[in-house]
């Protein structure tokens, strides 16, 4: 069977930087010039303290299992031969929340150590992009 390439993910200016650091192994995120606080998805204004005002982090990429579901039928056809698959909710060290593909779909806790690692998807330079996925750190 031949693997199906995934479409790129939809870009708008919110995200753009976020998606240009995954390019560059890195997990961009906003943080709040006035409360500080570390936000993800990329948002105009901070939904803690309600102001304007933002500088681009970049986080450790590492965090603890929040969530997760493992996915049993595809949600398209060029992930029909991935299932079943894990989406977790990482609890960043940087204080705020992401979603990513998990490398593991067994043995899940809430509370497990995880990191980050870079996935390229697709050799078409106009289709080309980086996914953030989460692994399990050894104990």
């Amino acid at each position: 069977m031949t693997q199906m390439s995934l479409p790129a993910p939809q870009r708008d200016i919110e995200s753009e930087f976020y998606w240009r650091g995954l390019q560059q192994k890195k997990l961009l995120l906003q943080r709040c010039d006035h409360c500080h606080k570390a936000r993800f998805p990329a948002m105009p204004g901070c939904p803690f303290c309600g102001r304007d005002g933002q500088h681009i982090v970049e986080a450790s990429g590492r965090g603890t299992l929040y969530s997760w579901v493992v996915v049993h039928h595809p949600f398209s056809a060029a992930l029909a031969a991935e299932v079943p698959y894990a989406i977790g909710t990482i609890e960043l060290a940087e204080g705020c929340r992401t979603v990513a593909r998990l490398e593991q779909n067994t043995d899940l806790q809430p509370g497990q150590p995880f990191e980050i690692y870079y996935v390229q998807h697709n050799d078409d330079p106009e289709n080309h992009w980086t996914e953030a996925r989460f692994r399990r750190v050894p104990a």
